[in-house]
């Protein structure tokens, strides 16, 4: 059996996923920005980003709230927008289920941007593969989440009318 090393399989997940956390940071905070003028605070960006994490459901979630969108159109519009999550998803569930009782979350973070990361990874020997997908999820999805949390916080500072 390998020896893994905690530290780099850590740093190396964050390697393969910090484009994806900037990118994130911007799109989230745009996102934030989108809540704050329709009138929510940053704990409604903060709820909607731990439990919808889909950027482009996200952003089209907003105007759907403002306009008082039916609850069954916007529950067809996730459907539709998140489908194709389920495509590309189905090969990656028996490496998912490595992660043991983290396996729901891993099939619920897994967006466009890791899914590129998990196919075009190839581990170090001294890089735990399952932790090292497990910190890539993670990361990504806090970065999503802190991009929502700032721009709803400190959208009203800045004087762009969106």
């Amino acid at each position: 059996m390998t020896a893994y090393n905690p530290s780099k399989t850590f740093f190396y997940a964050l390697r393969q996923v910090l484009p994806i956390i900037f990118s994130y940071l911007v799109v989230g905070f745009a996102f934030g920005i989108m809540m704050q003028e329709a009138g929510y605070t940053w704990l409604h960006a903060l709820f909607a980003s731990v439990f919808i994490y889909s950027g482009s459901l996200q952003i089209a979630l907003v105007p759907m709230i403002v306009a008082h969108t039916p609850l069954l159109v916007m529950a067809a519009s996730a459907f539709l927008i998140n489908s194709r999550y389920m495509f590309y998803g189905i090969g990656f569930t028996e490496r998912f289920k490595k992660q043991g009782l983290l396996y729901p979350y891993m099939i619920f973070a897994f967006p466009d941007e890791v899914y590129c990361v998990f196919c075009g990874t190839n581990y170090p020997s001294d890089v735990d593969p399952v932790k090292c997908d497990l910190w890539s999820a993670v990361l990504c999805h806090l970065s999503w989440i802190s991009g929502g949390v700032i721009g709803a916080a400190f959208g009203d500072l800045i004087p762009l009318d969106l």
